[in-house]
């Protein structure tokens, strides 16, 4: 492992207890690793609030942003008291783009990233329901827009109020994957 990797891990595992409402370790940290943490750990508001996500995301740098889509991409967001965002039951993939919802594990999040992989991005799930969308040019990934809603990510892909993101895709001649989840753990593995 190198050493640049270790860093990466110290820097997640601080990241892992801000997540959970401990910041005692981030006083120590320089500015592009105390943005990191926050950015992984989704405490933007409490540990970089005079920051913005654009400038996050370009201090932290493609290296360590791609580090921490593979480390934290599954993570769910933290609430005030420390417990973790809860995904909504019921919804469908149908549902017409509209309404942002608050997890990754939630099926019209799971939709948008299928969409939003299948046309070139990558999501990354933020506070409040929002997203950094980035786009694999080449072998790196290049921020497109961050602390963006479900709606505009949605809208970006080619979805509105009466076009559904399966509809949009399929009308820009693009194919619904056969098996979603696979899909998506393929073209995320691969970045």
């Amino acid at each position: 492992m190198t050493s640049h990797n270790k860093h990466l891990q110290h820097l997640d595992e601080i990241a892992r207890e801000a997540h959970a409402g401990n910041y005692a370790r981030v006083g120590v940290l320089s500015t592009g690793e105390r943005l990191y943490v926050a950015v992984a750990s989704g405490r933007m508001r409490e540990l970089a609030s005079g920051d913005s996500i654009a400038y996050a995301v370009d201090r932290i740098g493609p290296v360590w942003m791609a580090h921490m889509l593979e480390q934290w991409r599954s993570e769910r967001q933290p609430l005030d008291n420390g417990e973790t965002a809860v995904s909504h039951a019921g919804v469908t993939e149908e549902r017409p783009a509209a309404t942002p919802p608050s997890s990754i594990q939630d099926p019209m999040v799971r939709s948008l990233m299928v969409v939003a992989a299948v046309r070139g991005y990558y999501l990354h799930a933020l506070p409040g329901g929002t997203f950094a969308v980035y786009r694999k040019a080449g072998s790196s990934i290049e921020p497109v827009a961050a602390w963006t809603s479900w709606k505009e990510v949605a809208e970006l892909c080619g979805a509105g109020p009466n076009v559904t993101l399966r509809a949009a895709l399929e009308r820009d001649g693009f194919a619904w994957p056969a098996d979603p989840d696979a899909f998506l753990a393929d073209y995320y593995k691969s970045s």
